[in-house]
């Protein structure tokens, strides 16, 4: 979405944001981790200086909403997240085990050329043949299982607030996947179809049974960063 186009979208959410009759859920993939700087995948890690940089932008372009609660994961990186972003609000961060990571099992801190060479057919069912009864090597839960997880924590927390509330929630790449693919309706194989960058920002409105998408993998709040992710995920730098 062009940022002009974003702009407007915002002054229309501001100027009825009264009349919205679902939930407004903004569901906030975490900021850039050192585990994610040296292609590993794990929960169990901190966030980078440019990753402290990407909650702070979140916190930026969320003040333009009227947030009611902030949920989190309750992961380190999360929660360095999560907390950068209540500073703004003056709200405690609701730790949910729920939006934590999937069980990582083998892999959880290993380097992606590693599963590449030592993990070669499991590997490749992850990248070419996910199903929802898919685990990690040594991992104790299904991708189903961890969909089921997060999406009733989901419900829980919208059944809890107001119809027109806004509601933060900061969590991990695939645990916003699981959700879309829930949302969406479409099956968990295509779960990895969506690519997230850290720190950004998917949006929509939910009422427990219908939902209205608003803005998938949005990231306009990062591009006044030194490093901005490009279209290839990889970091390049901006003119200046």
């Amino acid at each position: 979405m062009l940022i002009h186009q974003y702009l407007k979208h915002i002054m229309i959410l501001r100027k009825t944001q009264k009349e919205i009759i679902m939930a407004k859920i903004f569901m906030i993939r975490i900021g850039e981790t050192f585990a994610n700087l040296e292609g590993r995948i794990s929960g169990y890690t901190h966030l980078t200086p440019n990753g402290i940089k990407q909650a702070k932008r979140v916190r930026k372009r969320l003040k333009l909403f009227d947030i009611n609660a902030i949920y989190s994961s309750n992961l380190e990186p999360a929660l360095q997240t999560a907390k950068i972003v209540s500073k703004l609000f003056s709200l405690p961060v609701i730790e949910c085990p729920q939006f934590k990571t999937m069980d990582l099992g083998d892999w959880d801190g290993m380097k992606k050329v590693d599963m590449k060479r030592n993990y070669k057919e499991k590997w490749e069912e992850f990248i070419n043949n996910l199903t929802e009864d898919w685990k990690f090597p040594g991992g104790k839960e299904t991708l189903k299982d961890v969909q089921n997880r997060a999406v009733k924590k989901l419900n829980d927390i919208v059944s809890s607030h107001k119809k027109n509330d806004f509601i933060c929630i900061i969590t991990h790449g695939g645990i916003v996947r699981v959700i879309l693919c829930f949302l969406l309706n479409i099956n968990l194989s295509d779960a990895l179809k969506f690519h997230l960058f850290n720190g950004s920002i998917t949006s929509f409105e939910y009422d427990g049974k219908k939902a209205i998408i608003h803005t998938i993998n949005d990231i306009c709040h990062l591009y006044e960063l030194e490093f901005a992710p490009s279209i290839t995920g990889r970091p390049w730098k901006t003119k200046t």
